[in-house]
């Protein structure tokens, strides 16, 4: 942080933000510097974020950035739970992906579907407006590999859920910490 506190000085970066910081990390990192925004892994299943990072950014006025809101995938309609990826995929050795947590997985992901109407969009929209609704995230980032799936994404930001839908996706989704207690990071091999 202290050399992009010196950029930022120098007027080659207009902006200074960070990634996978713990809420101890942000604030000191804010003693270093003005930090814009700080992102993290949040969506449906991963929402370790709202225990403490996001309240501690919306204290410290820094924009909170959830990255990874389709679940590397498990909340898209083209990457089917348990499908077998090619080499070289790090999602082939992902905890999300192991076996351990696919009954909890697959279960939640039928729930979701229950819950859908038919004039919903798909759940990956569904999850990316899911996101964007919740109190304190500023804004989301949405992988995608193909141009039709990176317009999905876009249209997400502007799906027209109900808001008693959206409250039981996230109702559906507290289960799911079990799978994320005692880990400290988002990704990670699973053993």
């Amino acid at each position: 942080v202290e050399v992009l506190a010196q950029c930022r000085e120098e007027g080659l970066v207009t902006a200074i933000g960070v990634s996978n910081y713990t809420p101890e990390q942000l604030r000191r990192a804010r003693r270093v510097a003005p930090i814009s925004a700080c992102q993290a892994p949040f969506n449906l299943i991963w929402r370790a974020a709202e225990k403490a990072l996001i309240p501690e950014c919306r204290k410290l006025g820094v924009k909170f950035v959830g990255y990874g809101v389709l679940a590397e995938g498990i909340l898209c309609r083209e990457t089917a739970f348990g499908k077998d990826f090619p080499q070289g995929d790090h999602r082939r050795k992902g905890w999300l992906f192991a076996s351990e947590n696919s009954d909890c997985i697959k279960d939640f992901l039928s729930q979701m579907n229950g819950i859908r109407s038919v004039s919903d969009p798909g759940l990956d929209q569904f999850a990316i407006r899911w996101a964007l609704q919740r109190d304190g995230v500023d804004a989301v980032l949405a992988g995608a590999r193909r141009l039709g799936q990176a317009t999905r994404n876009k249209l997400g930001e502007r799906a027209v859920i109900s808001s008693e839908r959206l409250q039981q996706a996230g109702t559906l989704g507290v289960p799911l910490s079990r799978l994320w207690t005692g880990r400290s990071h988002y990704f990670g091999e699973h053993h």
